[in-house]
């Protein structure tokens, strides 16, 4: 595993190096989870969870419990 010294922006923005993005595929408009532990931050990418359509049938469900 490489370290990598990163300077902060005045927006509190740093850039993930080249070769991380790479092998984890991350890409303009990912979302990454960020998640303070201790004194680390650790960051995760994700997937975001995509809007139900109208046609879902868990629209049929919940007009049936409802």
């Amino acid at each position: 595993m490489r370290n990598e010294l990163m300077r902060v922006t005045t927006k509190g923005q740093l850039t993930i190096p080249a070769y991380i993005r790479k092998k984890l595929n991350i890409q303009e408009g990912d979302y990454l989870q960020v998640q303070l532990e201790e004194n680390e931050i650790r960051l995760k990418k994700i997937e975001p969870v995509r809007p139900l359509s109208a046609e879902d049938p868990i629209w049929q469900l919940s007009r049936f419990l409802l």
